[in-house]
């Protein structure tokens, strides 16, 4: 019945087999990146007195640190993820030496706190320094950094990039944008300012583009969801703001009603109200961009 559904790993959906007397709850399929394993022990707590969660993971079931459940944890994106995962989970099976680089991401403390709880947890230690990543046969680092030119490790089998989803685009467009030139615009500019397109966690613009074709077509590519902003709520964020001279709106006042819409929208849905800008505003062509870094 299942075996339609069984495409690739990573994107298979989490599948409990439990038997008739609800005694058991098995984890069959997917139990990290589909849940499985976690439902599990969630549904034996809801069978009831007795109820066993049968989960057969290596990692989860010897208490070992693994990598795609820790991307899991902190919302991070493994780059090159399927090899990645299958090779740092063995290590940790295996007892390997972790080093971890912390750069835009949880933070030494929230990932320390996390890692404790693994029978491996003396196996890690944490770094600051970007050239920790340097090749060491007897260790495998995990690099949790924004920076566009850390995608050079990403062949490399000791180090695994994992980014962190917290940047948020603020775009502007004129209507009936096609979507490709909102595409190249924007991936130009996270390469001119080294972030990686990984990073990206949502895009922000004006509640009257939220229909814009464009937009809608590169969020559904790239980004987790989008927000939109009332020409209200911009102004009231702007308060204090220069405004244009009356009787000489700007373009964005006379097509959109805003005085400004990739800043603020940005700043906006990252709740980083103070700034600064990641990406101060760049204009080409139709489009205008912006970004920031959700807190």
């Amino acid at each position: 019945l299942i075996r339609p559904l069984l495409k690739r790993r990573f994107t298979e959906p989490g599948v409990i087999v439990v038997d008739e007397s609800g005694k058991f709850a098995v984890s069959l399929l997917s139990g990290h990146a589909g849940g499985a394993n976690r439902f599990a022990l969630e549904a034996a707590g809801y069978l009831g007195s007795g109820a066993v969660p049968v989960i057969t993971t290596a990692t989860d079931a010897m208490n070992r640190f693994s990598l795609d459940m820790f991307a899991e944890e902190f919302g991070l994106f493994i780059e090159d993820r399927e090899n990645k995962v299958k090779t740092f989970n063995k290590a940790s099976l295996r007892g390997e030496k972790f080093k971890i680089f912390m750069e835009n991401g949880p933070g030494q403390d929230a990932a320390g706190s996390y890692i404790g709880k693994f029978s491996n947890a003396e196996d890690f230690s944490f770094t600051d320094e970007p050239d920790a990543l340097k090749l060491n046969p007897s260790e495998k680092i995990i690099a949790v950094s924004a920076r566009d030119d850390f995608k050079r490790f990403a062949s490399l089998g000791t180090i695994a990039v994992l980014r962190p989803k917290r940047v948020v685009i603020g775009i502007g467009c004129n209507k009936n944008t096609d979507e490709r030139e909102i595409e190249d615009f924007v991936l130009s500019v996270l390469e001119e300012n080294n972030i990686s397109p990984n990073a990206v966690r949502n895009i922000a613009t004006i509640d009257i583009k939220a229909g814009e074709k464009g937009i809608l077509e590169f969020g559904e590519k790239y980004a987790e969801f989008i927000d939109v902003f009332s020409k209200e709520e911009i102004h009231a964020f702007m308060d204090g703001a220069e405004k244009p001279e009356a009787g000489k709106p700007s373009l964005c006042v006379k097509h959109t009603g805003a005085y400004s819409v990739c800043e603020p929208c940005a700043l906006l849905s990252a709740k980083n109200e103070t700034g600064p800008l990641l990406i101060t505003k760049s204009k080409k062509g139709n489009v205008t961009v912006a970004a920031a870094f959700a807190e």
